[in-house]
């Protein structure tokens, strides 16, 4: 693995980057959100369903806890997964509905950021992947 200095943007005390999930019928582009609390990498499944997965194509029922109670998902294997340059091909993540609002589509969880040392550089706005 090489070095990776990755910009990103500090809103709403969330460090935002952009992302891209790529399906069967095409790529969407998404707004992501560093998460270390998060066990696996998660995106909405709207986002899912427009590149064409289908909850048939889950591997198993997974369920999220936050804040807002618990919620019901899939464990899905996507094709390619994008972020800040990085490409993670038949990438395991958790397709989990996440309400309008929210300003973000994706949250990078622990089972990719424990491949790398990670270190967040908040006053330049840099996440170094090592």
């Amino acid at each position: 693995m090489q070095n990776k200095k990755i910009e990103f943007s500090f809103t709403n005390n969330l460090i935002i980057l952009d992302g891209q999930v790529f399906g069967k019928s095409g790529k969407a582009d998404l707004l992501c959100a560093i998460d270390t609390a998060c066990g696996v990498t998660t995106i909405n499944s709207d986002f899912l369903f427009k590149v064409g997965y289908k909850v048939s194509d889950g591997l198993k029922i997974s369920n999220a806890v936050s804040t807002s109670g618990k919620e019901q998902g899939f464990l899905l294997n996507v094709s390619k997964f994008v972020f800040g340059g990085l490409e993670f091909y038949e990438t395991v993540i958790d397709a989990l509905y996440m309400p309008e609002g929210l300003g973000i589509d994706c949250l990078i969880g622990n089972d990719i950021l424990s491949r790398y040392k990670v270190i967040i550089d908040y006053k330049n706005e840099i996440l170094e992947l090592n």
